[in-house]
């Protein structure tokens, strides 16, 4: 028999990590329980991540390091799954200590090496800073974009 799975929404994560006196706080933090047992079986994209992240610090100024650690914590329950797991995981683990580099710039490094690929693309220099992907800024002249 399948466990049937739910998309998990950022509002639901939000309201549990940093509004629990919300009334929509203690629901989201009795699904994150029944997740962290396995009793219950739900779905958290990157893109959720990405979206409670900016919503969590410009909302409510929660700090890197706290934000990344309750994260990694949750992605490991173990009725939660997601897309790419490993490359959020160091993403996280990463862009907790630091501060130039946005977690967007940090999960995308952390994808780029994920599926193989040892540099990216990108004018932004502080994409340097990722250590076993390379940054490259692309060249003008010979390479065009079909249809473009």
């Amino acid at each position: 028999m399948t466990r049937h799975v739910t998309f998990i929404d950022t509002n639901v994560i939000v309201y549990h990590l940093v509004q629990a006196d919300h009334e929509h706080g203690l629901p989201s933090s009795q699904l994150f329980a029944r997740l962290r047992a396995g009793t219950d079986a739900a779905y958290l994209s990157s893109t959720v991540v990405l979206e409670c992240i900016h919503a969590c610090q410009m909302r409510y100024k929660v700090p890197n390091q706290a934000l990344a650690d309750a994260l990694v914590e949750i992605l490991g329950f173990a009725g939660l799954h997601t897309d790419h797991p490993e490359a959020i995981t160091h993403a996280l683990m990463y862009w907790r200590t630091q501060g130039p580099l946005s977690f967007a710039d940090c999960f995308h490094l952390a994808l780029a090496e994920q599926l193989g690929m040892s540099s990216i693309y990108s004018f932004d220099k502080k994409m340097s800073r990722y250590p076993g992907v390379s940054r490259v800024e692309p060249s003008s002249g010979t390479t065009t974009r079909p249809g473009v």
